[in-house]
């Protein structure tokens, strides 16, 4: 693309162009990897408020007892204000991630087309809309699928790091079987001598 741009119009006007392309591009990494901190920050607020969430349920009886359910609402009211005010800046760093990427276009056509300008060349109508249509694809190619990597690799990086901690935690389930079945062996060896006894004794 910077060769046929600068084919058309200049080597130094396409430098200029693709420069301030690949330097928004390196802004929506930089506001990417922001996204990837706040969606870690919101999972974890999420998970606060969950499980303060579970433990009101569980103590109803006594919040209810002692009259505390403002005092309970206010602090669940609180944690979910966190938690939209979190997820809050994350959509306002998307759009602004957005607005990059429609205006990565304008401002590389400007930026080459001042800099053609300046070094006292013409632009004739020819040369115009070629050079637009190779910026849009320098925009389709370091602005959108750049752009949408970096929005959603932080995300899918705090996901799968969230599974991956799911996944080894210990088998609650399999454990409490295990405990079942060591219990009911028990029983019966009980029950079984209890029974020899009883036979033994007729």
């Amino acid at each position: 693309t910077t060769v046929l741009l600068a084919r058309l119009l200049s080597l130094r006007a396409a430098l200029a162009g693709v420069l301030v392309a690949v330097v928004m591009g390196a802004a929506q990494a930089r506001l990417g990897a922001r996204v990837g901190v706040l969606r870690k920050r919101t999972a974890a607020r999420s998970e606060q408020r969950v499980a303060r969430t579970k433990e009101a349920l569980v103590a109803i009886k006594s919040i209810k007892a002692l009259g505390w359910e403002d005092r309970a609402a206010g602090a669940l009211r609180a944690l979910r204000a966190a938690e939209a005010a979190s997820v809050l800046r994350s959509q306002a760093i998307k759009a602004v991630l957005s607005s990059l990427f429609f205006a990565t276009t304008s401002a590389a056509a400007f930026a080459m087309f001042a800099t053609h300008r300046a070094s006292g060349r013409t632009l004739r109508l020819v040369d115009v809309y070629p050079a637009l249509a190779l910026l849009q694809v320098v925009r389709q190619s370091v602005g959108k699928q750049f752009s949408r990597a970096c929005e959603s690799a932080p995300e899918c990086h705090v996901t799968v790091r969230r599974l991956q901690r799911f996944l080894e935690l210990p088998e609650v389930e399999a454990a409490r079987g295990d405990d079942a079945d060591a219990d009911g062996g028990g029983h019966g060896g009980e029950a079984g001598r209890g029974a020899g006894g009883e036979h033994g004794s007729g």
